[in-house]
């Protein structure tokens, strides 16, 4: 069996959250579901590269449907306001991509006490 996105079908009303939305594999999922008429949160670290990818996805797709969520997984203050925010917003959530992570980096605590790539990934 395989696969190909534009076998997806129509995501209308479909509401989805993708980490790491901004670039990579994140993006390119970001992009595909609001193809197919998902409603995307993309969460970003930096507000800056999230709302330059939503831009850019929109110049492809001018309908689609995606809000940025700024969300550190670093700092997990921001990830419970993210949390919050979405929830004030929305009543459910259809399919979660976790998609974030760090790989190889120096060796780092976070200030909760957790190795910084486990707390990320």
């Amino acid at each position: 069996m395989t696969f190909h996105p534009d076998t997806l079908p129509r995501l209308k009303g479909k509401v989805f959250i993708v980490t790491g939305g901004n670039s990579g594999i994140g993006y390119h999922t970001v992009a595909r579901l609001a193809e197919h008429d998902a409603h995307v949160y993309l969460c970003a670290r930096s507000v800056e590269k999230g709302t330059a990818a939503i831009s850019r996805i929109k110049e492809m797709h001018p309908s689609a449907n995606i809000d940025l969520l700024q969300l550190d997984h670093m700092d997990l203050a921001s990830v419970v306001s993210a949390a919050k925010r979405f929830l004030a917003l929305e009543t459910a959530l259809h399919g979660l991509v976790n998609n974030a992570g760090i790989m190889a980096t120096p060796f780092q605590m976070t200030k909760y006490g957790h190795e910084a790539q486990w707390q990320t990934n």
